[in-house]
């Protein structure tokens, strides 16, 4: 009886540690994990001045980008500023991410850098996820039918930065 009872309780004490340990590096999973566990929420109508993921880099709405002036080595895609606070992504002159640190640059939702973790919350919904990257705590949003995501780069839970593009990107 009593061997039964310290095998419960062992078995108890070994779950309740894995499922801690499973709590705290969740966080510092990939996005895609946080994508598939999140409800979707409704992106549609996010643009960046009018500028939409999967625009055309080349188009003449972005006026003149000097593709020559790339901001960042990543493999598969370009980078380049659009304005001294928006860079955007590009893949096969597609545009696929835009990171915005522009006080004045607002979401469909009217979020932006300054707002707080609250203000995001109430906007946006509960069907956010959390992670960190970087030691950056992140909120974000996805959206599942339009395969796009938004997340904002908190700092003392005032956001720093926040990016929107397609949900495929890591």
């Amino acid at each position: 009886m009593k061997k039964k009872y310290l095998r419960s309780i062992s078995i108890l004490l070994a779950g309740f540690l894995i499922y801690s340990v499973f709590l705290s590096v969740e966080r510092h999973f990939s996005r895609s994990y946080f994508h598939a566990r999140t409800a979707s929420t409704d992106l549609r109508d996010e643009n960046i001045e009018g500028l939409r993921l999967n625009d055309d880099i080349t188009s003449t709405k972005f006026g003149s980008i000097d593709q020559s002036q790339k901001t960042r080595d990543v493999a598969g895609y370009e980078y380049y500023f659009l304005s001294e606070n928006i860079e955007v992504a590009s893949k096969h002159n597609k545009i696929t991410r835009f990171i915005v640190s522009d006080r004045h640059m607002k979401t469909a939702r009217g979020i932006g850098v300054g707002h707080t973790r609250n203000e995001v919350l109430n906007a946006y919904g509960k069907n956010d996820y959390v992670r960190s990257e970087q030691g950056v705590k992140i909120i974000g949003y996805v959206d599942k039918e339009t395969k796009t995501s938004i997340e904002f780069w908190l700092v003392d839970d005032v956001v720093d930065v926040y990016r929107y593009d397609i949900a495929s990107m890591e």
